[in-house]
């Protein structure tokens, strides 16, 4: 591009940003929980910060979640498990095990190496993070109502022939073996 076509789209731009008019807030809720302001989910963020990858006894560094999540795709767990595991998205909640602590470092999440092995097999384990529901009621049957009977269908895919409008419907003529119907 030339500079005066380069000099141009920018004056359009910074008229195009002058003339905008400012974005309405937005209803929709910030936080999942209602409870949740900016200053509690700050201080919260700044409990789980820290300034470098942590490192465990043994010197392994702590994986990044992206690395627990494909794990977990390529195992067949639900990601909407690990994240429970963790604490939530934001790891505002306590996770369910000690072993699934979130630490941030900027805005990356990091977890503990053995996630990826020890934590991986309790995310498979089906009662882990399981909610417990309550069972569910059963309708009282009464031995004397009528029984619906069940209405035949056609099949599925079937095509239905239709009479023109205002035409009675007419019976099919036999078909002969041997001959082709006009």
């Amino acid at each position: 591009m030339s500079d005066n076509t380069s000099k141009a789209v920018e004056k359009a731009v910074e008229n195009a940003v002058e003339e905008s008019t400012p974005k309405k807030e937005s209803t929709r809720r910030q936080f999942r929980n209602d409870a949740w302001t900016e200053e509690l989910v700050a201080e919260q963020y700044k409990k789980l910060q820290v300034t470098e990858i942590p490192v465990t006894e043994d010197k392994r560094p702590w994986v990044q979640l992206t690395e627990l999540d494909d794990t977990c795709k390529i195992h067949g767990v639900s990601i909407s498990k690990m994240v429970k595991a963790i604490g939530g998205d934001r790891g505002m909640n306590p996770p369910l095990d000690p072993l699934f602590q979130v630490v941030y470092l900027g805005k990356r999440r990091f977890v503990h190496p053995d996630t990826m092995t020890l934590g991986l097999e309790k995310l498979k384990d089906p009662n882990f993070a399981a909610t417990a529901r309550k069972p569910r009621e059963s309708k009282p049957v009464d031995p004397n109502a009528p029984v619906k009977e069940k209405k035949a269908r056609a099949p599925k895919g079937a095509k239905v022939a239709r009479p023109p409008a205002g035409e009675a419907p007419s019976a099919p003529a036999p078909l002969v073996w041997g001959e082709e119907q006009a």
